[in-house]
């Protein structure tokens, strides 16, 4: 079996994050957190792009997935959380793949609408974030996710829709039941089985 990514794409505030530590765990295998990575670095550049609520350039994401692939053992999973932004970013690890040899497991499509999106990221506020930030942001996400999910599509990459308005442990049961088959390829546990989910 070759290496599995699985990924999320969600508006600002649809927990991306916290769903991605939760699939990875079950997994057994790690997650690469774009923002994070992007936030520790000490280029000026991207500090302020940041701040701004601007994407940051595919250039700079792309090269953090590389570098990670690239360290993966042959069986092994990876769970990318704050990927597959715009249509370029798609092609772009389309082409990674085939250089790299890895499957793209499957596409959670984190559901969330723009009043519950801003009203936990006003909740939540990063060090140099406010509301217009915010909404530049989501008007960003808005703008790039129906070509996202158009050439995902004609890629015929796994693409799931999940409501992320609920609790976090309904989101992750509903993640984990719709990704049975896949978790079973890699050779992980049993999401339906509660025993080895550590739940009894």
């Amino acid at each position: 079996m070759s290496k599995v990514i699985f990924g999320f794409i969600g508006p600002p505030g649809s927990g991306k994050s916290t769903q991605a530590l939760l699939l990875a765990e079950t997994l057994g295998c790690e997650v690469l957190n774009i923002g994070q990575e992007l936030r520790s670095s000490s280029n000026k550049e991207l500090e302020e792009i940041m701040k701004r609520g601007e994407l940051v350039p595919d250039s700079f994401v792309l090269a953090i997935i590389k570098q990670k692939v690239k360290t993966l053992g042959e069986d092994d999973s990876l769970v990318l959380d704050g990927f597959f932004r715009n249509q370029n970013e798609v092609n772009k690890l389309a082409e990674m793949q085939r250089e790299l040899h890895f499957q793209i497991g499957a596409v959670i499509d984190l559901r969330l609408s723009r009043q519950v999106s801003i009203e936990r990221l006003i909740k939540r506020a990063r060090k140099g974030e406010n509301e217009e930030s915010i909404k530049v942001r989501l008007e960003v996400f808005n703008t790039e996710r129906a070509s996202v999910v158009e050439v995902m599509k004609s890629q015929k990459l796994s693409l799931i829709e999940v409501d992320a308005e609920p609790e976090v442990d309904i989101i992750s049961s509903r993640v984990l039941e719709e990704l049975k088959d896949f978790i079973e390829l890699t050779g992980s546990i049993d999401p339906t089985d509660p025993t080895e989910r550590g739940e009894v």
